[in-house]
């Protein structure tokens, strides 16, 4: 979880400033050791969808960085 309140300089960087609700979105960005992000869950409405499939990606880079050692 991350707030950069009151600059909102982090949340207009990734994209994800909502102007009319003065907030961000919200929005789960699955960011792998080397900084890069591997993916990006949006939803307003589904908050499990956030966890389902942040676990999913992490296990599906488990997987694939076991699968090269």
């Amino acid at each position: 979880m991350l707030s950069d309140w009151p600059q909102n300089e982090v949340i207009k960087a990734y994209d994800v400033w909502n102007p009319e609700r003065y907030t961000a979105r919200r929005t789960t960005f699955v960011i792998d050791k080397q900084g890069i992000i591997r993916g990006v869950i949006e939803s307003e409405t589904d908050m499990t969808i956030h966890s389902r499939d942040s676990l999913r990606i992490v296990q599906e880079l488990e997987s694939s960085a076991s699968r090269r050692t």
